[in-house]
């Protein structure tokens, strides 16, 4: 069990981080509310999501990039976990972005279902997109992806 504390105190610390700085991701269709956890690689991340750190951010425009669990397994029992229903959304639905306590609004344009080797996901873009996925439910096969870009206030 000693291993796993290192893993737990960076949680601990990016929540409150994220909390600190107003970083959090709202999806009301799937009633998800969570902070966006910074950190250098997916280990620490427990239900909340996660901004990966090579892409963009908010605001800045380009692909801001979150992913988070779909499922937890837990001694080879499986339950859902933040990014379960991800493959329900649909075009028109709206995605909250709070960022350094700002709100950026995005419409969901696109979904679909990847191998996690389809790493363009993940590139750049010129306009301002929201990418977020998890992998399959109860699988590490494919992944779910939701493509948003920002509404014009």
């Amino acid at each position: 069990g000693g291993r796993v504390f290192p893993f737990l105190l960076k949680n601990q610390n990016a929540v409150a981080i994220a909390k600190a700085e107003g970083n959090s991701l709202s999806i009301p269709k799937l009633a998800i509310n969570k902070p966006i956890l910074q950190l250098e690689d997916i280990k620490p991340l427990r239900s909340e999501s996660w901004m990966v750190p090579w892409g963009s951010t908010p605001d800045k425009g380009g692909n801001t990039i979150i992913v988070g669990h779909s499922y937890n397994s837990v001694l080879g029992k499986f339950s859902r976990s933040t990014f379960y229903d991800l493959d329900k959304m649909e075009k028109g639905d709206e995605i909250t972005v709070t960022w350094k306590g700002k709100n950026y609004t995005y419409v969901v344009t696109g979904k679909g279902n990847i191998k996690p080797e389809d790493i363009w996901i993940e590139d750049p873009t010129a306009n301002a997109v929201l990418t977020i996925y998890g992998c399959g439910k109860f699988e590490n096969k494919t992944r779910n992806y939701v493509r948003a870009e920002l509404k014009l206030q």
